[in-house]
């Protein structure tokens, strides 16, 4: 890609006065056909203004942008961060920057045993004879292997 570029750069140096010429002669054509450009203009000055007030069907599209933008979002969720179970707690914890003491409670909540700042998941998870990936269920954590 970047030997492209150089090629490139060298080609429109090397050939510059064919190129000016010929955006010249493109636009003094397109400057004499007016009622073309003013019609361009003015469809495009209105759709624009009519987009940005948010008229119907206009607005429309944006809104259904937006939404989509949003559907797509991760919900409050955490992201993932791979091999998480050969983490401690406490390292988790900090890292998804959670509260050691809230994330222990929780975890007490649920029934696990062996629940320690020091503990990795992994330790965590076999000792209740659950896999890694419900522990990240419990702090609503991604876990990924």
């Amino acid at each position: 890609a970047f030997l492209f570029v150089i090629a490139a750069l060298i080609h429109i140096y090397l050939n510059w006065n064919t190129l000016w010429g010929y955006i010249r002669t493109r636009v003094e054509a397109g400057l004499d056909r007016k009622l073309e450009l003013s019609l361009a203009l003015v469809l495009t000055l209105t759709f624009f203004i009519l987009t940005r007030a948010g008229i119907f069907p206009f607005g429309t599209v944006t809104r259904l942008g937006e939404n989509l933008s949003n559907s797509w979002g991760t919900h409050g969720r955490i992201p993932p961060i791979p091999r998480v179970e050969t983490y401690s707690l406490r390292t988790l914890c900090r890292l998804l920057e959670l509260d050691l003491e809230e994330a222990m409670k929780k975890l007490r909540s649920e029934g696990l045993t062996a629940v320690d700042s020091l503990t990795t998941v992994s330790d965590i998870a076999r000792e209740n004879g659950i896999p890694p990936i419900e522990i990240g269920r419990i702090l609503e954590v991604e876990v990924v292997r």
